[in-house]
Formats: structure tokens, C-alpha cells, sequence
């Protein structure tokens, strides 16, 4: 389906998020999420790691990288329920 990261990549996005943080500019960390590979306790860990400066977008399959990776969208009940507590 996606892309997976290994450790060695995983570690250089949180040496990138510190960077970030620590740089004094102002910054938002947004996630597009797909149902089937995101789940609420999830965006809920990176929620807590981010704080006020994290925000949720649902996935549009209208506006994509790769056309021929078929991905779904949470539904809009799903999305403002379970996950809107996240969305800016």
C-alpha cells in the first residue's frame, strides 16, 4: 500500500523535528490520514508528542502522488468524531 520507514529514516524525522522546535520559527506538523492506515490511538501518540502545534487533514483522493495507489478517506462522521479533536 504506502511507504514504510525504517529506523535509521524514523530517527532523522525526529532529528528534524527537533531542529524545528528548537528554531523559534512558527511551524504546524500536519498529517494526512488514510483510513485502513492510520488509527485514532495513533494520531493521538503523534497528538501528544506535537501538542497545539500538530493538525489532521483528511486524505483527498482528488489531490494525489501517485494515481494508480488507491486509497480511502475516513468518512466525515469518522473523521469529525473520532479524529476531529486533531483537524485545524
Amino acid at each position: 500500500m504506502g511507504n514504510t520507514i525504517n529506523l535509521a529514516v524514523f530517527s532523522k524525522i525526529l532529528e528534524s523535528i527537533n531542529l524545528i522546535e528548537k528554531s523559534g520559527i512558527n511551524y504546524t506538523f500536519r498529517t494526512t490520514v488514510v483510513k485502513g492506515l492510520h488509527t485514532s490511538s495513533e494520531i493521538s501518540a503523534l497528538h501528544m508528542r506535537c501538542g497545539k502545534h500538530y493538525a489532521i487533514q483528511n486524505y483527498n483522493p482528488e489531490i494525489v502522488l501517485k494515481p494508480n495507489i488507491k486509497f480511502e478517506r475516513f468518512s466525515n462522521n469518522d473523521f469529525k468524531g473520532s479524529l476531529g479533536k486533531y483537524a485545524k
